[in-house]
Order: structure tokens, then C-alpha cells, then sequence
């Protein structure tokens, strides 16, 4: 290595001289090149004086002469540039051959080197063979990325975490700083006072929502109950009072629609007891099995008598402690034999609340027979009769009712 070493500086210092010689050379050559190149300019120059001039000159001989040595110079002078510019290459590919020498060197010296720490490690990969005594050196590879993973994995997590916390720290000191402003003085007994009322209203809710299903059942109770009563009052009323036979009986019949408070459509089952209702009453006539609506298939005189009967059955059964009934021009529409029912069913409503104090019956007709008959079934004892004077205003008369026949 020390020989191969002293020869490539040997090999060094003459490539510097012969490069420094050969541009010596070369700037000699080329100071000469430009010297004849000057030279061929002032000639080729001459030459155009002695074209111009050339009828003129009596030597044109002489001329001829000097040009052709110029010429002759001239082609001297490229040979001799032919022959350094030959010569320089010549001196290039030495140098080439040279630089190709000196870095072949320079390579087995890198060889060398490389050898030596090859040598070197594999000694000492023998050596760590021997301490390791024959084990798996993949599988200690594969540990060690292995390790090498987790660790990088645990120095992320770490750095988040650290992260996070550096967080959490900052949130809970600003939290800190919040809870000691004026806004959150006295927080948590404020919060115990409103949880206590959330509490108190969800079980106020909550019962009211018991109470409310307890009062719908019991309405919905009262309600099939008092349908019940006013549909048999109805009954009796029309059997006494309707003297056909193409209706036995009318009643009064309810479809329940069950809506939301808020209106949306129908309620679930769970809050049907929450749900308002609205019912919708329709009249119905009934003949042995077969039960009809009487809207628009009844005459005038049953729809007037019925409208009486229902009027009659719902005071019967709701004005019980205030017992006004005010029927005007009851037997408007109806017939003789109906007339006669419609006053036997109130002198039997008149004879039921008769020891009742709290009752009382007006009635407002025109009709003459109706009354007649009501004094006949003895009712009443007096009315009250309504005509006008002379002067033609109204006037109202206490009248006797044995005197009815005579008026």
C-alpha cells in the first residue's frame, strides 16, 4: 500500500510538470499562431491593396512574390498548429490514461480498506457467534425491529399523551379560573336546588298524568253511563209518544276520535289517557234488528218529535237540580196522534217531578187542541195568555185552565 502510494504522488508530480510544460507550450504556440494570424490579416489586406492597385504597380512580379512567401508562411504556420494541436491531444490522452491510472489505484486502495474492515467485522461477528452459543440470529433480528416497533409506538403514545395532558392541565386551570368567577359562586347548591325541582316536577308530571287517565276512565265511565240513561229515557219517551209502527225506538249514538293534545294525528297506546276527545253524536232509528240513521230518511214530524224526546231525556237526566225545559211550538209538524202522545209524555214527566221543587216546564204553542189536551190530562191549573188590544199592543193574561173551552 505505502509503494503503491509513493508511486500514484511520483505519478502525480509529473503529470503536474508535463502539465505545466505543455501550457507553456501551447501559449507559446498560440502567441505564434496569433502572430501569423496578424500576419495573414496584414497580407490578405495587402493583398486587396494590390487587387485594387494592380493596374498601377509596375512590379507586379515583385508582388506576386512577396504574396506567395506570405502564402508559403501562412502554410507553415497551420502545420505547425496541425502538428501542436496533435501533439496536445497526444498529451491529453496521456493525461487521461494517467488520471484512469491514478483512480484505479485510488480504487484498490478502497478495496483494500473495505477488505480489511470486512476481515475486521467478520471477526467480529465470530466472536459475538461464540458469546451468543448458537442462537437463532433472524429471530433476535426480528425481536430486536420487534422491540425497536414497540418502542417507537410507546415514544408516540407517550408524546400524545403528554400532549393531551399538557391539555387537560390548561382546561382544568381555566376551569378553576371560571368556577371562581362571579357566575359560578354557589354552583352546586344552585345545582341541588334544580335538580330538586326537575325531580319535583317529574313526579308532579308523573302523577298528574295518573290523575288525568284516572279522570278520563272515570268520564269515559259517567259518559257510557249517562248514554245509557238518556238512550233508555229515549226509549220509553218514543214508545209512549210515536204512534207509527215503522220505527220501534230511537237512540242516540257516540264514535269517539281519540287526537293528541298538540293535534298530530292519533296517539300512540301508551298516551291515549293524555289524548283529547271528541265525540260525534248521530240520531239513529231502530226497527227490529235494523238500525238506521234518520238524517235525511225520517219526514219532518219524526225529526220534530225526536228532537222533543231528546231534549226531554237529556233533562231528565242532567237537570236535576235546575229543571227548566222551554219547548217552543212543540207539535210543530206532527200529526194529531203524535200531538197526543207528545202531551201524555209530558203530563207524565209533569206528574214524575210534580214533588220536585226544583222543576219547571214552559211551554210556548199555538196550538189550541195541544192545550186543551194538556188540561184534559190536568197538568196545570193555569197558563198564561198572550193577545193584543184594540190599540193593538201585547198583552199578557192569567188565564184558568177549566176556562180553556170556552175561550
Amino acid at each position: 500500500a505505502d509503494s503503491a502510494g509513493g508511486r500514484a504522488r511520483q505519478l502525480r508530480e509529473e503529470r503536474q510538470e508535463l502539465t505545466a510544460a505543455f501550457r507553456q507550450q501551447v501559449e507559446k504556440r498560440d502567441a505564434e499562431v496569433r502572430a501569423l494570424q496578424r500576419e495573414v490579416d496584414s497580407l490578405t489586406e495587402l493583398e486587396k491593396m494590390i487587387e485594387a492597385m494592380k493596374a498601377r504597380v509596375e512590379n507586379a512580379d515583385v508582388l506576386k512574390a512577396q504574396v506567395k512567401a506570405a502564402d508559403e508562411a501562412v502554410s507553415k504556420a497551420e502545420r505547425e498548429l496541425e502538428g501542436l494541436r496533435a501533439r496536445l491531444e497526444t498529451e491529453e490522452e496521456r493525461m487521461r490514461k494517467r488520471e484512469a491510472v491514478r483512480d484505479s489505484l485510488h480504487a484498490n486502495l478502497r478495496l483494500k480498506s473495505l477488505e480489511a474492515e470486512e476481515h475486521s467485522h467478520e471477526s467480529e461477528l465470530e466472536r459475538l457467534r461464540v458469546e451468543l452459543g448458537g442462537r437463532d440470529l433472524d429471530a433476535l433480528r426480528r425481536n430486536v425491529e420487534q422491540a425497536r416497533t414497540k418502542a417507537m409506538d410507546l415514544q408516540r403514545r407517550k408524546a400524545f399523551c403528554e400532549g393531551s395532558l399538557h391539555q387537560t392541565h390548561d382546561a382544568v386551570r381555566s376551569l378553576a379560573a371560571d368556577l371562581q368567577s362571579p357566575l359560578y359562586l354557589g354552583v352546586e347548591q344552585r345545582h341541588r336546588e334544580a335538580v330538586i325541582k326537575h325531580e319535583s316536577a317529574a313526579y308532579a308530571a308523573k302523577d298528574l298524568g295518573r290523575y288525568h287517565a284516572a279522570l278520563d276512565k272515570a268520564l269515559m265511565k259517567y259518559h257510557s253511563l249517562k248514554m245509557a240513561e238518556i238512550n233508555k229515557t229515549v226509549k220509553e219517551l218514543w214508545r209512549k209518544v210515536y204512534r207509527g209502527r215503522d220505527i220501534d225506538y230511537v237512540a242516540i249514538r257516540s264514535d269517539t276520535d281519540e287526537q293528541p293534545e298538540d293535534g298530530s294525528g292519533a296517539a300512540p297506546v301508551e298516551t291515549v289517557g293524555r289524548a283529547g276527545r271528541s265525540y260525534n253524536y248521530r240520531v239513529v232509528m231502530v226497527c227490529g234488528d235494523a238500525e238506521m240513521e234518520m238524517r235525511g230518511r225520517c219526514s219532518a214530524g219524526q225529526r220534530v218529535l225526536a228532537s222533543l224526546i231528546i231534549r226531554l231525556a237529556l233533562a231528565d237526566s242532567f237537570c236535576v237540580h235546575c229543571g227548566v225545559l222551554a219547548l217552543d211550538e212543540p207539535t210543530t209538524n206532527l200529526d194529531a196522534a203524535n200531538i197526543s202522545g207528545l202531551a201524555e209524555a209530558l203530563a207524565a214527566l209533569i206528574e214524575q217531578r210534580r214533588g220536585k221543587s226544583r222543576f219547571q216546564l214552559i211551554l210556548i204553542t199555538h196550538d189550541e187542541d195541544f192545550v186543551n189536551h194538556l188540561s184534559r190530562l190536568q197538568v196545570c191549573d193555569w197558563y198564561y195568555h198572550i193577545h193584543k188590544d184594540e190599540q193593538g199592543c201585547s198583552k199578557i193574561e192569567r188565564r184558568d185552565m177549566r176556562l180553556l173551552g170556552g175561550v
